[in-house]
C-alpha cells in the first residue's frame, strides 16, 4: 500500500520540482538579460554570480544557458504535467492512457532527468574547477536538477519493475 502511494507521488513531485527549475531558469534569464543585478543582489556573494554570468561558459552554441534552461524545463514541465493529468484521470482518451502508462513515457522522464543532471554536474564542475567562483542560484538549480534525476530514476524503475 505504501509502495503504491510512493510510486503515485513520484510524478507530481517531479512536476513540482521541474516547475521550481523553470522559475529559477526564468529568473536567471532575466538576470542575464539585465544590466543590473536583479536576483544575484539578494545573495551574499554577488561577485561569484557576476563571474559566472560574464564567463564564456555562460553560452552554449551562442545561446545563453538560462534560455536553454527555460526551454528544457518547459519541455519537461509539459511532459510531466500531462502525465500528472493522466494519472489523476483528467485526460481519459485511450491514446493518452496508452502513451503515459507505457515504458516510452517513463524512459523519456528518465532521459530528461539524466540530461538535466549531466548538464548541471558539468556546470558545477566549471564553477568549481575552472572559474573557482559560485553562483548561488545556479547551485540551487543544480540541486533541483539532481533531485529530479533521482526521482526520475525511482519513477522509471518503479514503473517498469514494481508496477506490473
Amino acid at each position: 500500500m505504501q509502495t503504491k502511494l510512493f510510486i503515485k507521488s513520484l510524478l507530481p513531485a517531479i512536476f513540482i520540482l521541474v516547475f521550481v527549475g523553470l522559475v529559477i531558469s526564468a529568473m536567471l534569464h532575466i538576470e542575464y538579460s539585465s544590466e543590473n543585478t536583479f536576483i544575484c543582489g539578494y545573495t551574499a556573494d554577488v561577485s561569484g554570480c557576476e563571474t559566472v554570468k560574464n564567463s564564456e561558459y555562460s553560452y552554449l552554441f551562442g545561446i545563453r544557458l538560462p534560455v536553454l534552461g527555460v526551454a528544457f524545463f518547459s519541455t519537461f514541465l509539459l511532459l510531466s504535467g500531462l502525465g500528472v493529468f493522466v494519472q489523476a484521470g483528467y485526460l481519459r482518451t485511450q491514446l493518452f492512457k496508452d502513451f503515459f502508462k507505457g515504458r516510452l513515457y517513463s524512459f523519456s522522464i528518465l532521459l530528461l532527468g539524466l540530461v538535466g543532471a549531466f548538464v548541471e554536474v558539468y556546470l558545477l564542475f566549471i564553477q568549481h574547477v575552472i572559474l573557482k567562483e559560485y553562483c548561488s542560484w545556479c547551485l540551487l538549480l543544480g540541486i533541483v536538477a539532481l533531485v529530479v534525476f533521482v526521482l526520475s530514476n525511482f519513477y522509471f524503475f518503479s514503473r517498469n519493475y514494481f508496477d506490473k
